[in-house]
C-alpha cells in the first residue's frame, strides 16, 4: 500500500469512525427527545405545549447575541489548525471566552428586565416562561462556547456525550417535573439541564483556557463573525417563520398541533446534522492547507449524494408510519397529521443545505451568496405563508408554504455551489441526480395514498394498508439504493483522484480535481 493510499484509508477510517460514534449518541439523544417530548406533549396538552414551542424561539434567537464570536471561532480554528498556528488558536479561545461571559450576563439581564417591565401584559405562564428563558439563554451562550471548542478540535466523542447527556437529563427531569408541576416543571427541567451541561463541559475540557480581555482579537472575530451570524439569523428566521406566523395569526393550540411535524423533522435531521457537523472542521482544515475551494469538491459531493438518497428513503418511512404513531401516542394531535407529512417532505431540501452552506462559510469571509439566497428565501416564505393563511388553509397551508420555500432555497444554493466544480450543464445533471430519489418517493407516496389510505389508523384494515405500503415501499427503496450504489462508485473514484491522484501517484489535491471529469 502506498503512502498516499494509506493516508486516504486513514482519513476515511477516522471520518467513518467519528460519524458512527457521533451518530449512535445523537440517535439515542433524539430517541429520548422524541419519547420524552411525546410524554410531555401529552401531559401538557396542545395549548401549553404550543406555548413551550413559542418560548423556544427565545433560545433560538438568543444565540445571535454572541455578535458572531461563536460563528467566527467555529470557522477560524480549523483553518488555523490546517496552517499549524497554535498560538493564534489559543488567543482566539481566550479572547472569545472572556467576551462570552460578559455577553451572557448582559443578554440574560436584558430579557429578565423586559419580562418584569411588561409583567402586566403577560399571562402567568408566559411571564414565568420568559423569566426562565432569561437564565437559559445566558447559560446557552456559555455552553455554545464549549460546544464549538470541542467541535472545532474534531472531538466529536465529547460533543456527542454532551448532546446525549443533555437530552437524557432534560427529558427525564421534564417527564417527572411536568407530572408534578405542569408547565413550570418543563421550565425547571430545562434550566437545571443547562447548568449540568456547563459543569460537565468544564470538567471535560482539556484546553488551557484563560478568559482574557483582548479587544483587538475580539473585534477581529466579530468582524469575521457578523456576516456568518447574519447568515445564521436569516436561516433561523427561515426555519422558524412557520412558528412565528402560526403564533401571530392562529393560536397556541394550532402551534401545538403543528409541533407534531416539528418533532418528526427534528428526528429526521439526526443523520444530516451529524454528517455535516463532523465534516465542517475538515472543510476548514483542508482549505487552510490548500487555500483552494476546488480542494473541497469530494468532501462536498460524496456526502451530498449520499444524503439525498438516505433522506428521501427515511422521509418515506416516516410519512407512512406517522398516522399510526400519532394515533397511538398523541391522539389529541391528529389535527396536525397532514401538515406534519408535508413538512417532513419539505425537510428533504433543508437536509441538503447545511453542507453547501458550510462550503461557502469556509471559502470566504464575505457571505454574500448565502445572504442573498437565505434572504430571498425568507421573503418568499413570508409571502407564501401570508397567502396560505389569508386563504384560510391553516397549518396545512403553512407547511406547504415552508416546503416550497425550502425547495427554492436549496435549488439556488446547490446550483451556486456545484458551479464551483463543473460547468452549468453538469450542475443541472447533478442537481437532477440529487432530486431523483426524492421525486420517486413522493410519487410513490401520492399514488399509494390513493390506493391504501393511512390517514386514520383506527382499524385492522388501515393497519393492513400501512403494512402493505411498507412492503411495497421496500421494493422501491431497494431499487433506489441499487442505483445510488452505482452512482457512489463513480463518486468514490472521484474522491481518490481528487485527494491523492491516480493509483501509485501522490499529486497535489488541486491537480487531482482539475483532471477529474464532471459527473
Amino acid at each position: 500500500m502506498t503512502i498516499s493510499a494509506a493516508s486516504a484509508h486513514g482519513l476515511k477510517y477516522r471520518v467513518l469512525r467519528d460519524v458512527w460514534s457521533y451518530l449512535k449518541q445523537t440517535l439515542l439523544a433524539q430517541l429520548a427527545l422524541l419519547v420524552g417530548g411525546m410524554v410531555v406533549a401529552r401531559v401538557l396538552g396542545p395549548t401549553d405545549y404550543g406555548l413551550w414551542n413559542a418560548l423556544q424561539l427565545i433560545t433560538i434567537y438568543g444565540t445571535y447575541a454572541s455578535l458572531g464570536l461563536i460563528n467566527a471561532l467555529n470557522r477560524e480554528v480549523p483553518i488555523y489548525r490546517g496552517r499549524g498556528n497554535k498560538e493564534k488558536i489559543a488567543r482566539m479561545r481566550n479572547a472569545s471566552l472572556g467576551a462570552m461571559v460578559g455577553l451572557s450576563v448582559l443578554v440574560g439581564g436584558g430579557i429578565f428586565a423586559y419580562a418584569l417591565w411588561n409583567r402586566e401584559r403577560f399571562d402567568p405562564n408566559l411571564l414565568v416562561g420568559i423569566i426562565f428563558m432569561a437564565g437559559i439563554v445566558a447559560l446557552q451562550q456559555l455552553s455554545g462556547f464549549f460546544d464549538v471548542l470541542f467541535r472545532s478540535a474534531n472531538d466529536f466523542a465529547t460533543v456527542g456525550r454532551l448532546r446525549l447527556y443533555r437530552t437524557l437529563a432534560e427529558m427525564s427531569l421534564a417527564v417527572v417535573l411536568v407530572a408534578a408541576l405542569s408547565f413550570l416543571g418543563r421550565l425547571v427541567a430545562a434550566a437545571a439541564t443547562w447548568i449540568f451541561l456547563i459543569g460537565y463541559a468544564i470538567s471535560r475540557n482539556s484546553f488551557p483556557i484563560r478568559p482574557r480581555w483582548d479587544p483587538g482579537e475580539v473585534g477581529r472575530l466579530i468582524r469575521l463573525g457578523l456576516p456568518l451570524m447574519a447568515v445564521e439569523i436569516l436561516y433561523g428566521l427561515l426555519t422558524s417563520l412557520d412558528r412565528l406566523m402560526i403564533a401571530r395569526h392562529l393560536d397556541r393550540t394550532a402551534l401545538g398541533h403543528y409541533s407534531v411535524g416539528l418533532m418528526a423533522v427534528t428526528f429526521l435531521f439526526v443523520v444530516p446534522r451529524v454528517v455535516w457537523e463532523i465534516l465542517y472542521p475538515r472543510f476548514g482544515e483542508r482549505f487552510g492547507e490548500t487555500g483552494k475551494p476546488a480542494s473541497l469538491e469530494h468532501l462536498v459531493l460524496i456526502p451530498l449524494f449520499g444524503m439525498a438518497t438516505i433522506m428521501a428513503l427515511l422521509l418515506g418511512v416516516v410519512v407512512i408510519l406517522l398516522p399510526l404513531g400519532v394515533t397511538i401516542a398523541l391522539p389529541h394531535y391528529m389535527a396536525g397529521i397532514d401538515a406534519a407529512r408535508v413538512l417532513v417532505c419539505g425537510s428533504f431540501f433543508l437536509a441538503l443545505v447545511a453542507g453547501p452552506g458550510n462550503f461557502i462559510h469556509t471559502i470566504t469571509s464575505r457571505q454574500t451568496p448565502l445572504l442573498l439566497i437565505y434572504g430571498g428565501g425568507l421573503c418568499l416564505a413570508a409571502a407564501f405563508n401570508w397567502l396560505a393563511l389569508s386563504l384560510g388553509y391553516g397549518i396545512l397551508g403553512v407547511a406547504v408554504a415552508m416546503s416550497l420555500a425550502y425547495g427554492l432555497v436549496a435549488t439556488a444554493l446547490l446550483l451556486h455551489v456545484l458551479a464551483h466544480f463543473s460547468h452549468w450543464t453538469h450542475c443541472l445533471r447533478r442537481l437532477l441526480g440529487l432530486y431523483a430519489p426524492f421525486g420517486l418517493v413522493v410519487l410513490f407516496l401520492g399514488v399509494t395514498e390513493q390506493v391504501m389510505p393511512t390517514q386514520r389508523v383506527s382499524s385492522l384494515e388501515s393497519l393492513g394498508f400501512v403494512g402493505g405500503r411498507l412492503l411495497t415501499y421496500g421494493s422501491l427503496a431497494a431499487g433506489i439504493l441499487y442505483a445510488a450504489q452505482r452512482r457512489w462508485a463513480s463518486l468514490r473514484t472521484l474522491a481518490v483522484e481528487a485527494s491523492f491522484g491516480r493509483a501509485g501517484r501522490s499529486v497535489p489535491v488541486s491537480v487531482g480535481i482539475e483532471e477529474s471529469k464532471p459527473l
